[in-house]
This record gives structure tokens, C-alpha cells and sequence, in this order.
């Protein structure tokens, strides 16, 4: 589970945080530290952000290995409301 989904369960009031990944052993995995935290406001869900209908997200993190990038972003501005909030992280090597 990425430290994004930590951070924003230590650091807001968000009522519902929901986890989106395609790996089945990461989401697994992701339920287990959960539930051992009784980090209770996280959702975790097995699925292609392509897939993923955002219309109930204020604010969207894209993780910065998520692919095919372009694909999940086309998927948001078909479903996302006009005023979300996305938040995307790609590096660039100097």
C-alpha cells in the first residue's frame, strides 16, 4: 500500500479513501495491513484504473507507477465530476 494512502489517512478528515491496484497479491496484502491497523476509512478494490468509474472521487492520487497513465487519466475525464482533484507524481531524472 503506498505511503500516499497512509498519508492522507494520518493527515485528513477524509471520510472514505479508496485504494485502487490490479494486483490481486496487492490488494490481499493491502487488507491485511488494514485490518491489523484498523485503518477502517480505507476501501481497497482489484481493479484497472482504466475500468474504475470515478464519479464519486473529490480528490484522485495516481501513484507514480500507474500504467498506461494516459488511459487512466482518459478514464477520469470520462466519469470524474469537473471539479475533482488529481494529484500526480512523475519524476524526472536530472
Amino acid at each position: 500500500m503506498p505511503e500516499t494512502i497512509l498519508f492522507y489517512y494520518e493527515n485528513t478528515l477524509i471520510d472514505t479513501i479508496v485504494a485502487l491496484d490490479n494486483n490481486q497479491e496487492a490488494v490481499v496484502m493491502a487488507g491485511k495491513l488494514i485490518r491489523s491497523q484498523n485503518l477502517n476509512r480505507i476501501k481497497t478494490i482489484r481493479i484497472d484504473g482504466t475500468h474504475y468509474d470515478y464519479k464519486d472521487a473529490d480528490i484522485i492520487c495516481l501513484a507514480n507507477f500507474v500504467s498506461p497513465k494516459s488511459k487512466v487519466f482518459d478514464q477520469i475525464a470520462k466519469t470524474a465530476k469537473v471539479n475533482v482533484q488529481i494529484v500526480t507524481r512523475t519524476p524526472i531524472l536530472f
